[in-house]
């Protein structure tokens, strides 16, 4: 692999390898912006001389979203069905990007742990500075499959022809999908291998997405601390509410002025904010996500588990 090659690091970075001469987080006395920048521009050389991985990526994302534009094709807004279906379909949508970026990140860091292990162990670079430039460079990437995602799934499902209403289904989705990753790096660093690192991630995104008000709407007392901490009911609300306020449900029973959309939706959904205050939560969550997997990294290499 590149990564394995002395050549993907330009000798400046690579010369400042003895102890004395490293910080307390694994790397060098080389400044930090300039360990993220040459980190930055290999791993954007993995990605261009492999371009495969990301096409497969990208192609494993448009699949999905064709596979669930095509479920739920242009759902229409009669009653009964049309309120669970455009609920169910959201689900799945959350679904979808919970478990696929979780578990692609998840695998890729058998090899990176290895790569990183070696280097930073060698004081070629911070463990944060590789944190940093894998955010930087991957984010990028993962936005740009999330919006293909986005704008398929939204379209083929016939929700509602609005630019703020899209922006808004984009936002968390980005924003969702960037915090599953996250949480797959952090089981992936927390755990030996990946195969532990899977068990780990299925257990805890089941645990997430059973709160998420879709699946059980009226949750104990002793679990209803959980969807406080799930992002899925963040992301649930905040894309429910998004689209069904300004719908008007007609079809049996509902009147001659038909049935507003919000009514319909089960009180399990609302975590109490606003579409805007779930879209607050969701970022912070996001980063708070990236801070944690930051100080795992760091734990990971000081207990000798990295």
């Amino acid at each position: 692999e590149e990564g394995s090659r002395g050549g993907c690091l330009p000798r400046l970075l690579c010369g400042s390898s003895s102890s004395d001469s490293s910080d307390s987080s694994g790397g060098s006395t080389t400044p930090l912006w300039y360990e993220v920048w040459v980190l930055m521009a290999r791993f954007l050389r993995c990605w261009l001389r492999t371009p495969i991985m990301a096409a497969a990526e990208a192609g494993q994302y448009l699949v999905l979203a064709v596979f669930l534009g095509l479920l739920y094709l242009r759902l229409p807004t009669t009653l009964p069905d049309a309120p669970f279906d455009k609920q169910s379909a959201v689900f799945l949508v959350l679904t979808m990007l919970a478990f696929t970026p979780s578990y692609t990140s998840l695998v890729v860091w058998d090899h990176e742990r290895q790569l990183l292990r070696r280097e930073s162990g060698s004081h070629m670079y911070r463990r944060c500075s590789f944190f940093l430039a894998k955010t930087l460079t991957s984010t990028p990437l993962e936005v740009a499959q999330v919006t293909l995602f986005a704008v398929a799934c939204y379209f083929m499902m016939g929700f509602q022809a609005s630019a703020a209403k899209f922006g808004v289904w984009w936002a968390v989705l980005v924003l969702f999908a960037l915090a599953s990753e996250t949480l797959g790096y952090m089981a992936a660093i927390a755990t030996p291998d990946s195969k532990v690192g899977v068990a780990v991630l299925s257990l805890l995104l089941v645990f997430l997405l059973s709160f998420s008000g879709y699946l059980v709407r009226s949750i104990p007392v002793y679990y209803s601390w959980i969807p406080r901490l799930s992002y899925f009911s963040y992301a649930t609300d905040a894309l429910l509410s998004n689209e069904f306020a300004g719908l008007t449900f007609t079809g049996p029973g509902a009147g001659p002025g038909g049935v507003p959309g919000l009514s319909l939706l089960p009180p399990a959904v609302h975590t109490g904010l606003s579409v805007g205050g779930n879209l607050g939560v969701l970022l912070g969550m996001t980063l708070g996500f990236r801070a944690v997997c930051l100080l795992l990294l760091e734990g990971a290499a000081r207990f000798k588990f990295l």
